[in-house]
């Protein structure tokens, strides 16, 4: 669907970045932010390991300020490590299910 990935099973819809940088990757989404979560993966370049995970809400990708060279909301790995409202770091868990 346009703006989100999936729906979860509690009916949350659920758009999913996932970016193999060498450091600090930016996740750009979708202008409309229509969808309820945000997960953010950063891999390793062979998609094997998650080096680090987050969920954030659409209200933290607003409040980051800050858009892509086309004009899409993003947020930066140095934003998300910081974290605050509407971002929560879930690496292990996302880890414990990959692959």
């Amino acid at each position: 669907m346009k703006g989100f990935d999936l729906i979860a099973a509690d009916g949350r819809r659920i758009q999913a970045k996932a970016r193999t940088a060498l450091s600090q990757p930016q996740f750009e989404h979708e202008p409309s932010l229509n969808f309820d979560l945000s997960l953010c993966i950063w891999l390793t370049k062979d998609h094997l390991h998650v080096l680090r995970a987050w969920e954030v809400t659409p209200q933290a990708l607003r409040a980051s300020g800050r858009f892509s060279s086309k004009g899409d909301p993003m947020i930066t790995e140095p934003q998300l490590r910081r974290g605050g409202t509407g971002i929560t770091e879930v690496t292990t868990a996302v880890a414990r299910v990959w692959l």
